[in-house]
């Protein structure tokens, strides 16, 4: 008997993905504790797999009429040199550099959106989920002192009513009320992401968040984090504007410094909140901002705005006063910020291409050895 290509072809992606689960890093307990580092260099590593092995897997489900090159055919209308984009394109296909294709698709996603996407991203409670819950003005996102974000979650105004739509890896989507939110995207609800959630999209009535901007809560990242840190490493690249959470109450950690090196590398604009400020005297803000800016400046080679945020008592106004001044306006250009976003995204796609051809076919390759 025969068997349809595509699905012997996910079959195979999906035995990938297993296998590449299982080099996790609580996985390998088995040979031995990894050191605090290479646990964060092989979470990394597994988000870049596992995002081409779901790109793949994605695009053999939407089929050729999502083919990539016709959809970059529709963004015409763009006010954006496509020509860059037209060449990565034939550059990624013709050579198999499989692993930019995602870079790609994300980047035309976003042209075809028209919005802006503001990712939030930061260790195990750091103060994503209350920040943003502050922002949407009530309990919209489950919040925890333990890792509560298991999945990247979109939050956008649409309509009138709120509620949620759950995508899943395997099976239809389902519509949720914002109450049963948590069972799904939760660590408590959903340990382990057991329920094979991909991502969920949040809708918050008109008027609560600006027409155009989008707002994203992602795992935390760090020691405490497992399979909701690779979630958040896979997510990095597809937003806009990057926002990394530091936490007031503790130092500035690699796990910090590494999300802010890795929004720049893929052309995203980052800014930094260092949350929980009300745990500062006021007086002392100021110096702690300062301290936080001028450690990524040595660290990067690029100065990062630096902004303190509370989401306690009337601390809260310092939130309101940067989302008001920083992320509310982004909506008021979204098609300009997304232009510019495209522009820096292609660039590093442009530049790692270059970097992969030059490995490829510029490094002399040893020669064969008699057996």
């Amino acid at each position: 008997p025969t068997v349809n290509a595509s699905w012997s072809i996910r079959t195979t992606l999906e035995f990938a993905r297993i296998a590449l689960a299982e080099t996790s890093a609580s996985r390998l307990r088995g040979y031995g504790e990894l050191d605090a580092v290479t646990a964060r260099e092989v979470e990394r590593l597994e988000g870049d797999l596992d995002r081409s092995l779901e790109w793949l897997m994605n695009w053999l489900a939407r089929g050729a009429a999502r083919d990539l090159r016709a959809r970059i055919e529709r963004l015409s209308g763009v006010a954006l040199d496509l020509s860059l984009l037209h060449t990565l394109e034939q550059i990624v296909t013709e050579r198999g550099l499989v692993e930019f294709q995602g870079a790609l698709e994300s980047i035309v996603e976003r042209l075809e959106a028209g919005t802006v996407e503001v990712a939030f991203f930061g260790r195990v409670s750091s103060g994503k989920s209350s920040l943003l819950n502050l922002l949407l003005g009530g309990p919209t996102l489950p919040v925890g002192v333990t890792p509560v974000t298991a999945v990247p979650i979109r939050v956008e105004a649409v309509g009138t009513t709120a509620g949620a739509t759950i995508v899943f890896a395997v099976g239809p989507d389902r519509e949720v009320t914002i109450e049963r939110l948590p069972q799904f995207v939760s660590e408590q609800g959903n340990p382990g992401n057991a329920k094979h959630v991909v991502r969920a999209a949040v809708r918050v009535p008109t008027g609560v968040l600006p027409p155009g901007l989008v707002l994203v809560d992602t795992p935390g990242v760090g020691a405490l984090a497992s399979a909701g840190a690779q979630a958040a490493y896979r997510y990095l690249p597809r937003c806009d504007v990057g926002v990394v959470l530091v936490d007031a109450a503790g130092s500035l950690a690699a796990e910090d410094v590494d999300l802010v090196r890795l929004l720049l590398e893929s052309g995203i604009q980052p800014m930094v909140l260092v949350s929980k400020a009300d745990l500062v005297a006021e007086a002392e803000r100021e110096i702690l901002r300062d301290y936080v800016q001028g450690s990524l400046e040595r660290a990067l080679n690029v100065s990062v705005p630096v902004f303190p945020v509370s989401t306690v008592g009337q601390d809260t106004a310092l939130a309101v006063r940067w989302y008001e001044r920083e992320l509310a306006p982004l909506a008021d250009r979204a098609r300009a910020t997304a232009l510019a976003s495209a522009e820096r995204k292609l660039e590093a796609v442009r530049g790692g291409g270059v970097a992969a051809l030059k490995t490829a076919y510029l490094v002399p390759q040893l020669p064969k050895t008699r057996s």
